[in-house]
């Protein structure tokens, strides 16, 4: 979800969120992980993962920041990354800005 620009367009972040929801009977770390590619040139922006903490039935927000600049299609993916004993849980949208 596309939360918007937060300052202005030079200084600021543009804010984005991710919903992830722990559906397993244990408490659980994880990593989520973000790639955004622009769709026009194959640019990827870096964008640093983010470690959460998730009790059994929990859904929370994963907030990330983006540059205020960005202009074009852009393929957005989070990855959750429980570990290697579970399945990596891939989420995609496409944005314009």
């Amino acid at each position: 979800m596309d939360k918007g620009i937060s300052g202005n367009s030079k200084t600021g972040i543009r804010k984005m969120a991710v919903k992830v929801k722990n559906s397993g009977q244990i408490n659980k770390d994880a990593y989520v992980r973000f790639e955004l590619t622009n769709k026009d040139t194959g640019e990827e922006i870096p964008i640093k993962s983010i470690a959460i903490a998730m009790l059994p039935g929990a859904e929370q927000w994963v907030n990330l920041d983006l540059p205020a600049n960005l202009k074009g299609n852009y393929l957005a993916v989070a990855i959750l990354d429980a570990g290697s004993q579970y399945d990596l849980k891939v989420a995609e949208k496409e944005v314009t800005y």
